[in-house]
């Protein structure tokens, strides 16, 4: 039987539909019975949901910037 933290580990490879044999198998008969994982997989759903309704936003320039000069110092 497959564990809740396997199941959650396969989550989005689920979602994406890459889980193949066995893997989608087990994780297919974990999902039918396991409540706690089916709440996790619905509010990641609900999670992904509403982040493709914000509108996408241009960072501003300062921080592109401020980020570049970070990295550098640390290169």
């Amino acid at each position: 039987m497959m564990t809740c933290r396997r199941a959650t580990e396969l989550h989005t490879q689920a979602a994406e539909g890459a889980l193949r044999g066995q893997e989608k198998l087990r994780y297919g008969l974990h999902m039918r019975v396991c409540g706690p994982c089916q709440r996790y997989r619905g509010q990641l759903e609900t999670t992904v949901d509403v982040l493709k309704q914000l509108p996408a936003e241009e960072p501003p320039a300062d921080l592109v910037e401020a980020l570049a000069a970070e990295i550098e110092k640390k290169a």
